[in-house]
């Protein structure tokens, strides 16, 4: 056996967990997971825990508990394939003890990653650096058969947590804060389209609409998902039978053709997107069903509602007297 790894000595007892999805390729996880408890055996690192792949919540919190009852002091988490951080923010909240986590690097052939183990350790680490900023998350992308492995288990091991040194911003140029002034007032009272919630365990995709408001001035009209639904089945056939015949094969025009082509099919969109969303306002409809209404009338644009003008009413003029645009006023082509 070789020598043991050096471990900080706050760590007396180390638990370690392996968390996957079945929507990986479950055989490759198993073998790799396999492959890395056997390293770490091989290496004379102790550890607490199961040694199956926790796959649901279900099985993941039992072994959350008895990781509790184990008293560990810290805990391994083997992610051996992309998860998204339901559990392990789970796990930092029942155990109190500092997380390390292990990525697993796999071949980039251009297809499907077999595991995408180094993403769900940085979605973990995102959200639990949202909820614990004092507390950096320490981790190693190794392969369990590299020769690397000693050396960056005993950097994880050897210390609960590694800080980043601070970067010092570079002064902006007043070129550079002239941009930044434009931005900002191109942005002031945008309103953004919202459709649907973020996925559980994604903290990646969460905001507050009072501080997006309160940096930018844009503000964000929710829309759920049912309720753009009910309203895209109130669209009229003509309506989606033209927007489905401008989308043609690509590949069967000639570059002008494919241009005008996905001008026409951008213009199309837009103005199917538009319908729902006016009919969808017309309703009434509040945020916990569809749409919250804001302090001014707003448009399709892009994809997008924007401050400006509304279909079927009348135009009004922006904060500061600047008129708000309407499509008639900015026609092409």
């Amino acid at each position: 056996m070789a020598a043991a790894i050096p471990i900080h000595p706050a760590i007396g007892r180390l638990g370690v967990i392996a968390l996957a999805r079945p929507t990986f390729d479950v055989p490759f996880a198993e073998a790799t997971a396999a492959r890395a408890f056997a390293r770490l055996d091989a290496l004379g690192v102790e550890s607490i825990g199961p040694r199956d792949l926790k796959f649901d919540a279900d099985a993941t919190k039992a072994a959350i508990a008895d990781l509790e009852s184990a008293e560990v002091d810290a805990v391994l988490v083997l992610q051996v394939t992309f998860t998204d951080a339901t559990m392990t923010v789970a796990l930092a909240e029942d155990l109190a003890v500092p997380p390390i986590f292990w990525a697993f690097p796999e071949p980039r052939t251009g297809g499907r990653l077999r595991l995408n183990s180094l993403c769900g350790v940085n979605l973990a680490a995102h959200a639990l650096s949202r909820r614990w900023p004092a507390n950096p998350c320490n981790f190693l992308n190794c392969d369990p058969d590299s020769p690397r492995l000693p050396a960056a288990l005993a950097r994880a091991l050897g210390s609960l947590a590694v800080s980043a040194p601070a970067l010092a911003a570079p002064a902006p140029t007043p070129a550079e804060r002239g941009r930044a002034a434009a931005a900002a007032e191109t942005l002031r009272h945008q309103r953004i389209g919202v459709i649907g919630a973020h996925p559980d365990g994604f903290d990646t995709c969460t905001y507050d609409r009072r501080t997006l408001a309160a940096l930018t001035g844009v503000e964000a009209e929710t829309v759920a998902l049912p309720a753009l639904f009910d309203a895209a089945r109130t669209v009229p056939a003509e309506a989606v039978a033209a927007s489905r015949a401008a989308r043609q094969e690509p590949a069967q025009l000639s570059r002008p053709d494919r241009h005008r082509g996905g001008t026409a099919v951008r213009r199309c969109g837009r103005a199917l997107l538009a319908r729902v969303l006016h009919r969808l306002r017309r309703g009434g409809l509040r945020r916990d069903g569809a749409v919250e209404r804001g302090r001014h009338p707003g448009r399709v644009r892009g994809g997008c509602l924007r401050h400006g003008h509304q279909p079927g009413a009348e135009s009004h003029r922006r904060p500061g007297g600047v008129p708000g645009r309407s499509g008639r006023h900015r026609r092409r082509g």
